[in-house]
């Protein structure tokens, strides 16, 4: 039960929610391969699929009020009993062409889609049909001293859930007010990778990868700020189609071995762009975050010594039209372990954990975080085992995280105990 604060008697006093949402989902597919051509160490197939995907979601979301006597009455306007039936079928048809250097795949997926919605208490509904059609390529070059570069293309269809599509207002959350929008359409991913990989006879390798997509018609948040009638300002969100959504992604890894294997060190970098769209107020916001990545660490193993020790640093820039205000959180982390066999049977370790924050709210939150742990094997067998763990010895263990919408942005910090001695 929802209580409201009584000025008149508002219509929605001591709201009363009740949800079900019982789920049936039914699916299989088929695959038909054919042998097309058979070369000198290459063969080409032919590939035929087929598959239906069927389910029946019910919700109900029954509003009820008390009036002044105390009487619970049903409030018809906000009450929803809706019933969906998803049908999908997909049929993809695809050309596959293998060799010792070569490989690739095209082809395309077709996927028609009907959502039909039924309001079960006054027998009204609508029916959305939707049909996607996709090509698919995929290349695979293997070269000489352990080279390869992979491309992928491939575009998908992303369907508004049952929530999305009921026309009524949900008020389980009285200051976030959720309306559905039944004419809504389902959005297309296209996205495009590749990959470039090198290795070596030595261990070492260099690894770079580049991925992008483009979302048509994607689903996003309406949020309206709106004074109620005893002038509190609550938040109405409502769901609309709309493209201009686009991602990009950069990354590399280049790891090296030296000293036959003993020694490891790892560079690796990461960059990312993001461009949403959202609405605030009817109005289109256009939201842009800029992520950088950037890390190193080495690794040792000796005969009795094994040791590793890193640096990472990650930056956050985001940017609304709505609003003039750049922000932007950057993190250092750093981090060292220490393993050291004292004797055959006994083996000591300590971690080392320092965090520093930069651009947060709340300042000063840059926790080290010491574990330890020191193990013993006892008996000729050395079958049993003997450990004292030590975690986060100064307890100084939290989470500090902070979450951007197109018009809020929320910081929390998780503070719990995470200091515990441990002897198994």
């Amino acid at each position: 039960m929802i209580n409201y604060l009584d000025r008149g008697f508002d219509s929605l006093n001591h709201q009363i929610l009740i949800f079900t949402k019982p789920t049936i989902t039914l699916g299989g597919n088929i695959t038909l391969t054919e042998p097309i051509k058979h070369y000198d160490n290459a063969q080409s197939f032919l590939d035929l699929s087929y598959g239906i995907n069927y389910s029946k979601n019910s919700n109900s979301v029954v509003n009820m009020r008390k009036n002044p006597i105390g009487e619970l009455l049903n409030i018809d306007s906000l009450t929803s009993q809706f019933r969906t039936i998803t049908i999908i079928h997909n049929l993809g048809l695809t050309y596959r062409y293998t060799s010792q250097r070569f490989n690739y795949n095209i082809g395309f997926n077709a996927r028609p889609t009907n959502i039909k919605n039924t309001n079960t208490s006054n027998a009204s509904g609508n029916s959305i049909s939707h049909l996607s059609i996709s090509p698919t390529l995929q290349m695979n070059f293997i070269g000489s001293n352990r080279k390869s570069l992979n491309i992928k293309y491939e575009s998908s269809s992303l369907l508004p859930n049952l929530e999305q599509l009921q026309p009524l207002s949900n008020y389980t959350n009285i200051n976030n007010i959720v309306v559905g929008n039944p004419k809504l359409k389902s959005a297309i991913n296209h996205s495009f990778n590749m990959t470039y990989i090198k290795g070596g006879n030595n261990g070492n390798s260099k690894n770079y990868s580049v991925n992008s997509s483009i979302i048509q018609n994607q689903i996003v948040d309406n949020t309206i700020l709106a004074a109620d009638s005893s002038n509190t300002v609550k938040q109405v969100t409502r769901y609309v189609n709309t493209s201009g959504n686009y991602s990009f992604s950069g990354n590399y890894r280049w790891s090296f071995y030296l000293r036959q294997m003993k020694y490891n060190l790892e560079i690796q970098g990461a960059y990312n762009f993001a461009h949403q769209v959202s609405y605030t107020n009817n109005m289109k916001n256009f939201g842009k975050i800029c992520g950088f990545f950037q890390s190193a660490s080495f690794k040792a193993h000796l005969s009795r010594l094994q040791t590793s020790s890193g640096i990472y640093y990650t930056n956050r820039i985001n940017s609304f039209s709505l609003s003039p205000k750049q922000t932007s959180i950057q993190s250092w982390n750093f981090n060292a372990n220490l393993g050291v066999n004292i004797i055959e049977s006994l083996t000591a370790h300590i971690e080392y954990l320092k965090t520093v924050n930069i651009g947060y709210y709340k300042t000063g939150n840059n926790p080290v975080i010491i574990n330890d742990n020191i193990e013993k094997r006892l008996f000729k067998s050395q079958h049993v085992l003997l450990k004292l763990e030590v975690n986060d010895l100064l307890n100084q263990g939290n989470i500090l995280s902070r979450t951007i919408s197109n018009n809020s942005t929320t910081e929390s910090i998780s503070n719990k105990v995470t200091r515990y001695f441990y002897l198994r």
